[in-house]
């Protein structure tokens, strides 16, 4: 994984699937934790550190975890064992893939927006 090409294709990614501003500090933090060891396939973060890199309370940080992999930007495992942490995994951006993609978006004044289906522009 390319630590660059996923921070944009997750910035124009967004413009079109928003998240809440929760969920994207955790997705950054979790992006920086697995530039920082290498990109490996999954990897457990405990939620206390989640939570203190975050500034955000426990509620706060799982309902941003739940939305990310609600709109697939990442996949998370809870452990049924309580003194094991959730193994995360980052799900890969291609931002070529709304770059190139004209006939289904188009650039307006707030950036990459999805194209209006049907009835008068």
């Amino acid at each position: 994984m390319n630590y660059l090409r996923q921070i944009k294709g997750f910035y124009l990614r967004r413009r079109l699937f928003p998240l809440s501003s929760s969920a994207i500090t955790l997705y950054y933090l979790l992006l920086e934790q697995f530039n920082l060891v290498g990109f490996p396939q999954f990897m457990r973060i405990p939620l206390s550190r989640l939570m203190s890199e975050t500034n955000l309370g426990k509620t706060a940080v799982c309902r941003a975890r739940m939305e990310l992999v609600r709109q697939k930007y990442l996949d998370c495992e809870k452990s049924e064992c309580r003194s094991q942490s959730a193994r995360y995994s980052i799900i890969t951006i291609d931002p070529d893939e709304y770059l190139n993609k004209p006939e289904r978006y188009e650039v307006g004044p707030a950036g990459l927006l999805p194209q209006a289906s049907g009835g008068a522009k």
